[in-house]
C-alpha cells in the first residue's frame, strides 16, 4: 500500500489569512499516488504544486525506485517533496525552504 502524506500546517499561519486563505487541493503524483496538500489560495502554490506534481516537471516519473535520503533544497511548498516520498516509500525527504 503506497504511502499517505498530508501536509497541514500545526501552527497558525503567519500570512494575511483572509487575502490567502488556506485550502486543500488533491493532485496524482507522477506515479499515480494521490497527493492531498494545503496551499496558499490567492497566490501561486496551487500552480507550482500542479507544476511539480501533475505535469512532472523535473521527470520524477523516470527515476528508479530511490531508496536513502533526498535533500529539496529551495522547497518552496514541497511539492517535488512530496511527490518523491509518496513515490519512494524507502526514501526519506528532506524538504529545506530558505
Amino acid at each position: 500500500m503506497p504511502s499517505r502524506i498530508v501536509i497541514q500546517p500545526p501552527w497558525k499561519p503567519s500570512w494575511d489569512i483572509e487575502q490567502y486563505p488556506l485550502l486543500t487541493g488533491e493532485w496524482m503524483t507522477p506515479k499515480g499516488t494521490l497527493a492531498r496538500m494545503c496551499y496558499r489560495g490567492n497566490s501561486n502554490d496551487f500552480n507550482t504544486i500542479t507544476a511539480c506534481i501533475n505535469e512532472d516537471e523535473y521527470g520524477l516519473a523516470a527515476l528508479h525506485p530511490l531508496e536513502g535520503v533526498a535533500l529539496d533544497a529551495g522547497a518552496y511548498v514541497g511539492g517535488v517533496s512530496v511527490a518523491l516520498a509518496l513515490d519512494n516509500p524507502d526514501l526519506s525527504v528532506l524538504a529545506v525552504e530558505p
